[in-house]
């Protein structure tokens, strides 16, 4: 089991960054949640390497450069960050 650790990382961060920068450049593009979809991004990349959360360290898999684990983990992050947000909107009670 450990030795697919790393893939399921590399794997759940390089899909967390790609549908992150879909939906920030769809909202460049409309100048629609610009804030909403570039500000989580942003705040992750800064944040995460301030805080040394290393997704790749923590998996076993060190990166060559430098704080480039931390800001890609940063990226991830703004991606789980927003699922969180959406699933709480909807399991939300109604008032």
């Amino acid at each position: 089991m450990e030795t697919y650790l790393p893939l399921a990382v590399l794997a759940f961060i390089i899909e967390a960054i790609i549908e992150s920068l879909v939906l920030a450049v769809e909202a460049v593009r409309s100048k629609k949640d610009v804030i909403k979809q570039v500000g989580p991004l942003l705040l992750g990349a800064v944040l995460c390497p301030l805080a040394e959360v290393d997704a790749f360290a923590f998996s076993g898999v060190p990166l060559s450069v430098p704080y480039v684990g931390a800001v890609l983990t940063g990226l991830a992050a703004a991606r789980l960050a927003n699922g969180l947000q959406d699933a709480y909107t909807r399991l939300k009670p109604k008032s």
